[in-house]
């Protein structure tokens, strides 16, 4: 349950960060994937922008 916590408080982040109109995320397993072109674009540049 401690992992699961973790993982809404990072999909709460992601939310923050993400401006897309409507984001569905779907569980699969114990991860949270965002579903989304606004939201996945975002993070996908901002993990390129870090590396």
């Amino acid at each position: 349950m401690k992992l699961w916590k973790r993982t809404q408080f990072k999909i709460q982040a992601v939310v923050n960060q993400c401006d897309a109109v409507e984001i569905q995320y779907v569980t699969i397993g114990n991860q949270f994937v965002a579903v989304g072109n606004q939201c996945v674009d975002v993070n996908d540049r901002q993990k390129t922008a870090q590396t």
